[in-house]
């Protein structure tokens, strides 16, 4: 449907009950709408919200992170080696590219 009037599937986009995730995820699920992507947003407290992501129980979600202080996050949470219980890559991403950048994103620069 180009018109985008037409949902033609439905995602479930799991939430923790902070506000502004909530907004956040209404805000996209308004915008996958324009494209005929259903979104269904679920509230849920932070504990079975976690629970569910690090049993790979999810479609969609959003969460924070706080007291990120290392440099490779992204190593960690997008190469295709960091599957759990490796890493954070809960939704199984396995891309040669992402492994590239996320690898060279951990070299030191060289400024010559």
């Amino acid at each position: 449907d180009p018109d985008g009037e037409q949902i033609r599937f439905r995602l479930q986009f799991k939430v923790s009950n902070k506000p502004d995730r909530v907004e956040l995820a209404q805000v996209y699920a308004e915008q996958l709408k324009e494209i005929g992507v259903g979104v269904d947003v679920t509230v849920l407290e932070f504990g079975t919200l976690f629970s569910d992501v690090k049993s790979s129980n999810f479609q969609l979600y959003s969460l924070d992170w706080s007291g990120i202080t290392s440099e490779d996050i992204y190593h960690y949470v997008f190469h295709s080696t960091m599957v759990p219980p490796n890493g954070a890559n809960r939704g199984g991403l396995v891309d040669s590219q992402i492994d590239e950048w996320t690898a060279a994103g951990n070299q030191e620069p060289d400024f010559e």
